[in-house]
């Protein structure tokens, strides 16, 4: 079976991450409180915690799609050009990485262009740090990372 890159599977490039025993004597990582802030356009401010194992980042079109970080009404412009699935923010260990989809309009990430192209394998998941810059096709996002913080297991 191979990775659909929809928010299923392993990240290409990286090593699973070590799962919990079912007893639960795992310990769970120490992970940096994690904000993703827009900053450009009509939603200038708003931002979005980063709160789960994995998120997806595009527009919502439901029932189809939805996303757990809608950019719908931040674009700029009348034209949707962020993609349905445009995006995914995924935690590894302790560590935040971002991964372009196969998105239409690109993501770059601090002015690198990460985008998958279609027919080529996926790149690997770019890890994220604090005041990365982060464009969606053309909404531009900014990483705000804190102190760790322990996650409930």
């Amino acid at each position: 079976m191979t990775d659909s890159g929809f928010g299923r599977g392993p990240i290409p490039g990286r090593p699973a991450r070590q799962q919990q025993d079912e007893a639960g004597n795992g310990s769970a990582p120490q992970r940096p409180d994690a904000v993703l802030e827009i900053a450009n356009g009509p939603a200038l401010g708003r931002s979005f915690r980063i709160e789960r194992e994995r998120m997806l980042i595009g527009r919502n079109d439901p029932p189809a799609v939805v996303v757990d970080i809608d950019l719908t009404d931040a674009e700029l412009g009348q034209t949707p050009v962020v993609s349905r699935r445009h995006a995914e923010l995924v935690w590894i260990e302790d560590g935040l990485f971002l991964q372009d989809l196969g998105s239409t309009n690109g993501t770059l990430l601090n002015g690198e262009d990460i985008t998958r192209r279609s027919g080529q394998a996926p790149p690997p998941a770019r890890p994220l740090g604090n005041g990365d810059r982060i464009l969606l096709a053309n909404v531009e996002l900014v990483l705000r990372l804190g102190q760790p913080s322990p996650q409930a297991g």
